[in-house]
């Protein structure tokens, strides 16, 4: 199928997409430099000074405060000597030469950022140790090659020292062979170095992810790691960026402790189900709570309904997952499923940099998807056995002549048709990226634009994303600061197929291997026939009455295309009037427009039904625009040892959603494929809307960093609840103990710090319908008079007592970090109990209705959680850091009210019930095949059983196998999962592997229906060649026999339980630091394997695969869903 676009926003093919970039590049650069072009910072900033008699500290303090500058300076520095100084809307350069007018300090301006330097203590160092001392300069630069501006290089123990420039480049005199030199910067493991004779030392930092220091985003606001009293976890950017996905969700994989990533498909452009400390609601979805550079994510996202897909990974800064109901309890009626905080990266102080970076790999099919089907010679000698078998079995003799000539001889056909390898292929991947980053004078920026072009595995499936991203700001002054981000992204998946056997990709694993694709002269096979047994009183053979289509030829025939803009724009303002009081204001505007575009031509066949069928075409779009408007006050104050940090908001939002479906059957030509030509036209349109209007204050207080204590509360008001029930109180609680700051506490040295924590408190859910509880309307026809009338009746039942689900939990934990933040433990353990569950109760049937939306029932979560980084190694040539978890959920149902149980699935598989986990598997226990009419007599039995068919467990003992006999018969929920990542550096080497693993856990492979079908026509695994065929030849245990109607075998039971533990290596990249390159700040080439390797005993690949896709009520089901791929990937990152 080719690629087009007839949706209302154009996006063209990649040739012409980046010629569109270019234009835009331009044209954003030229406007971008345009406003640069006053020149530097430095250059411009004007000053007013009038002291008399006042200290050089007081009057440096006074520059800082009047300006961006920022001063570094030794001991040697005499700032308390006293001068006088008198200028107006002077430059710089003017103000320091006056003030160090006849004294013997030097400066030196890097951007903002000033150095002072006396330069007659340094001529007499020169002179007094000019044998012993040496010059050193070099570099300072982060662990990707960045230089860091800003860093600090000192002589310990002393104050003589420095700061890099803004190409991280330093220079330090009199250095003594045996004097230490310290380099350290803010959020980086502090190093040591001897400086021996050495004249260059350059140094690379690495970023300290355990650091008590660390600055983590909370929720509307940000706090120091040492300070956190409740439970977040923090993810780099660097973890991010290692790893090749088209969806930064898959990133996180194995990252955070209690974080559950499931890829429950390989898609191309396609998310994954998140979960936060486990399911907790049956009714209102689990999935977290996305919060984006401040603003709650609430809009239809495409496809996979995640907005974490719309996110380029090189424009993440940082990415924290808010765990304890301390921290969620902010986002009050959205916070129970957890809350994951990204935000993006942000203009920066520093001379402009431009970087690049550009990927392209291949993909394929991981090994362990591919299913063993029959060949063609198999598949012949199966048919041709089955024949005769199943004769035998009613007492029919046949011949060689009453078997089809196509199986007659098997040895002759081969390995025939493999429709996987017919289907599949190597696919092209290929993504480039372009930031600028710009901080300048009053205005900084980020820039940033990119492509992703993403081919699946099977033919004609497809993702492609462009990106882009302004994020500015502008301080005029100290007291007033205005930005705006404005992000639009165009994403569109082309043919996406798989989840049951119907579709595609299902559909090539049921085709028969004696035919293929194509026809002998080379021209489309349309459809493929084969041949089964009918009734054997009447014909032995019915040639061509199953009837399968073509998969290949359908994808390459249809139009099967799903389109997504996203566009957000996001002005905020915020004020300073008054020392440590901060109000900030930001509007939020949310535009998404969805489509889907089909057409079948007359062509394309289907199951039982050969060509030409009528033609079909339907088009629907979906469009979401949604505001958000929030306003917090923040106010900090610092009262001699008590630190106090106060927060009060208010925010509202409101959403709307149109959609629209137009269908059309019976077209005049398969080249006319718009609606409006069919011959018969019906569709229909739909808007709904909602609002939420919030409150919200926090406490944050601490003494000495010792003690801590938050306190949170939130009131929502949902347009989506009750008239009696619609606001909600969210409140929590949480404390802190910094023990280790204790005079008391016996602190060893190896010992940097011990916390302990706890916190209790609720959060809400408020995932359902917008009109849930009110009656809607339907329209029906009914007869008036002798004709047909139009008529209204209500569709459903009004529940004005509907109300919020929460969830209240109790969190307790201890934070250990060790060897001066070289080792780190932290532990959690939470319990959560969700109560007043959204679901529908059954009502007395002369109400007029079956059900009503209500408030039921409890499900519990509880676990443990652990967490250890170490860094292991680390020096100036080799470093070695390591990170693991594992986290440990009980998950289980406390109450469903008089709902009872709850049954989901195609054959009511799943099953939810008190006392037991969520969705456990339901079905028949097997115990092997009865392989005589003794075992047929003996054991319980389905009427009309006969050797050969499958036993199941009689559980009752009536004797006969019957419903009363299902049971729980495998559990999709792991007793505990985690992660293993380890990332070393030698020189200008880096390696990094991240792996992942899930212990104990059951997956349904649903697939077995047909793959072990014996009924039908479709092909089969190889298995099939170890069926029963007598109580001589018993077979393996778990194929029955193929002379019979099968059903028996068909009924849900335990063979399609497996255990599906893993360990997967997700990610495995490999890259080089070029250095010494004049023009350029850094370049990094690299290779990259994603799935690299899966280690499993389930036999059908993805052990997370779920055909049922965000549902926790249905989960772990296997059916033909889109194989996982094994990426292999090239890039170079660039940073002018």
């Amino acid at each position: 199928m080719k690629k087009k676009w007839l949706c209302p926003f154009v996006m063209p093919r990649a040739s012409e997409i980046l010629t569109k970039m270019k234009l835009t590049l331009f044209l954003l650069l030229t406007t971008m430099f345009g406003a640069l072009a006053s020149g530097s910072y430095s250059q411009s900033a004007k000053l007013t000074l009038n002291y008399e008699n006042s200290t050089l500290k007081e009057i440096l303090t006074q520059i800082e405060n009047q300006s961006e500058f920022r001063f570094f300076y030794s001991g040697i520095v005499d700032v308390e000597r006293k001068t006088s100084i008198s200028m107006e809307n002077e430059k710089i350069f003017n103000v320091l030469d006056k003030l160090f007018e006849g004294t013997a300090v030097k400066y030196e301006v890097h951007g903002k950022q000033i150095a002072l330097l006396n330069g007659k203590e340094k001529f007499e160092f020169e002179n007094t140790k000019v044998q012993q001392q040496s010059n050193i300069s070099g570099t300072v630069t982060d662990d990707t090659g960045q230089p860091l501006p800003g860093a600090t290089v000192i002589v310990k123990g002393t104050n003589s020292g420095t700061v890099t420039s803004s190409n991280g480049e330093y220079s330090i005199t009199n250095v003594a062979e045996d004097e230490i030199l310290v380099f350290s910067f803010v959020g980086m493991i502090t190093q040591e170095v001897i400086a021996g004779n050495q004249s260059t030392i350059n140094i690379v930092l690495v970023t300290d992810a355990i650091g008590i220091e660390e600055v983590v985003t909370i929720g509307y606001g940000t706090l120091k790691r040492n300070k956190v009293s409740t439970s977040i976890t923090s993810v780099a950017p660097e973890k991010i960026k290692a790893q090749v996905t088209s969806s930064i969700d898959q990133s996180l994989e194995g990252q955070v402790a209690g974080l559950s990533v499931r890829q429950t498909s390989g898609a191309p452009g396609g998310g994954s189900e998140l979960r936060i400390r486990g399911s907790g609601s049956i009714g209102a979805g689990d999935q977290p709570l996305f919060v984006i550079d401040g603003i709650p994510m609430q809009g239809i996202y495409g496809k996979d309904r995640s907005p974490l897909t719309l996110l380029n990974q090189n424009d993440i800064e940082s990415i924290d997952v808010l765990k304890g109901v301390s921290a969620t309890a902010i986002y009050g009626s959205r916070g129970s499923n957890g809350v994951i905080l990204v935000t993006t990266r942000s203009g920066k102080v520093g001379k402009t940099e431009i970087s690049f970076s550009a990927r392209t790999g291949i993909e394929n099919m991981l090994s362990a998807e591919r299913m063993d089907l029959m060949n063609a010679e198999e598949f012949a000698r199966w048919r041709k056995e089955d024949a005769y078998e199943e004769a035998a079995f009613y007492g029919y003799e046949i011949s060689e002549s009453d078997i089809p000539e196509v199986y007659r001889n098997p040895e002759a056909l081969g390995e025939g048709t493999d429709w996987q390898d017919v289907m599949t292929r190597t696919a092209l991947r290929q993504d480039y990226n372009l930031t600028v980053t710009h901080g300048a004078g009053d205005f900084k920026g980020f820039f940033s634009m990119g492509y992703l072009d993403n081919q699946g595995i099977i033919k004609e499936t497809s993702f492609e994303r462009i990106s882009m991203r302004a994020n500015m700001s502008y301080e005029p002054n100290k007291i007033v600061a205005v930005g705006m981000n404005v992000v639009p992204t165009i994403r569109s998946w082309y043919n996406q197929v798989g989840g049951n056997r119907g579709t595609l990709f299902g559909s090539a694993f049921m085709s028969s291997p004696l035919d293929g694709p194509y026809k002998e002269n080379g021209a489309w096979e349309r459809d493929i026939e084969s041949y089964y047994e009918g009734d054997w009183d009447l014909d032995i053979w019915s040639p061509g009455t199953f009837s399968n289509n073509n998969p290949l030829y359908s994808l390459n025939k249809q139009v099967d295309v799903t389109r997504n803009l996203n566009l957000r724009f996001q002005p905020y303002i915020t004020v300073s009037p008054i020392d440590g009081l901060l109000l900030r204001s930001a509007y939020n505007m949310d535009l998404t427009y969805n489509s889907h575009e089909y057409f079948r031509q007359s062509t394309i066949s289907s199951i039982y039904s050969p060509p030409p069928r009528a033609t079909e075409g339907y088009y629907d779009t979906d469009r979401s625009l949604g505001w958000q408007f929030e306003n917090t006050a923040t106010y900090n104050r610092q009262f001699e040892d008590h630190s106090l940090t106060a927060l009060a908001g208010y925010t509202m939002e409101h959403y709307n959603n149109y959609s629209s479906y137009i269908n059309g059957d019976q077209f005049p030509s398969d080249a006319i494929k718009t609606i409006n030509a069919a011959t018969e036209q019906w569709g229909n349109t739909g808007e709904t809307n909602w609002s939420l209007i919030s409150y919200l204050l926090r406490l944050n207080y601490d003494y000495k960093a010792k003690y801590l204590f938050t306190g949170t509360i939130r009131r929502d008001g949902s347009s989506r609840f009750g008239s009696d029930r619609r606001w909600g109180y969210f409140p929590s609680a949480s404390v802190g103990w910094n023990i280790t700051k204790e005079d008391f506490f016996p602190k060893p040295d190896w010992m940097t710090n011990l916390k302990l924590r706890a916190s209790y408190g609720y959060s809400g859910n408020n995932s359902i319908g917008n009109y849930t509880w009110i009656p809607t309307l339907s329209t029906n026809n009914y007869t008036f008079g002798g004709s047909v009338a139009d008529g209204k009746r209500v569709a459903s039942m009004a529940n004005t007592m509907l109300g919020w689900e929460k969830s209240r939990e109790f969190d307790a934990g201890l934070d250990l970090i060790l060897l001066g933040g070289k080792l780190s433990f932290v532990f959690d353990y939470y319990n959560k109990v969700t109560e007043d569950m959204l679901w529908g109760v059954a009502v007395p049937i002369s109400s007029g209705f079956s059900s009503v939306q209500d408030n039921i029932g409890e499900i519990s979560n509880k676990g443990v959680e652990f967490a250890v980084s170490s860094t292991n190694i680390s020096n100036s040539n080799f470093t070695w850091n390591t990170d693991f978890n594992i986290s440990f959920n009980k998950n289980e149902v406390l109450d469903m009210g008089d709902v009872g149980r709850i049954q989901t699935g195609a054959r009511s598989y799943s099953l939810t019930i008190e006392g037991q986990p969520m969705a456990m598997f339901y079905g028949w226990k097997s115990l092997g095949i009865l392989n005589d009419w003794d075992e047929v007599d003996k054991y319980a039995t389905f009427p009309g059983q006969v050797p050969g068919t499958p036993r199941y467990q009689d559980l009752d003992n009536s004797g006969v196998i019957d419903q009363n006999d299902k049971m729980i018969i495998g559990n999709p929920h792991p007793d505990f999962r985690g992660g293993l990542n380890n990332s070393f550096r030698y020189k200008n080497w880096d390696l990094n592997i991240a792996m992942s693993f899930a212990h104990n856990f059951d997956i349904w492979a649903q697939l077995e229906e047909d793959v072990i079908n014996l009924d039908g026509v479709f092909n089969v695994l190889k298995e099939v060649e170890e069926r029963w065929r007598s109580p001589e030849e018993p077979g393996n245990g778990r194929i029955a026999a193929s002379f019979h109607q099968t059903s028996f075998d068909r009924w849900e039971n335990s063979d399609w339980v497996y255990n599906a533990s893993f360990l997967k290596v997700q990610n495995i990249s490999l890259g080089y630091t070029v250095k010494g390159i004049e023009f350029l700040n850094s370049l990094r080439l690299y290779c990259s394997v994603q799935n690299a390797f899966l280690l499993t005993n389930y036999p059908y690949g993805n052990p997370e695969a779920s055909v049922y896709g965000d549902n926790s009520l249905v989960r772990n089901f296997d059916n033909y869903d889109y194989p996982l791929t094994r990426t292999i990937t090239f890039g170079l990152d660039l940073t002018f």
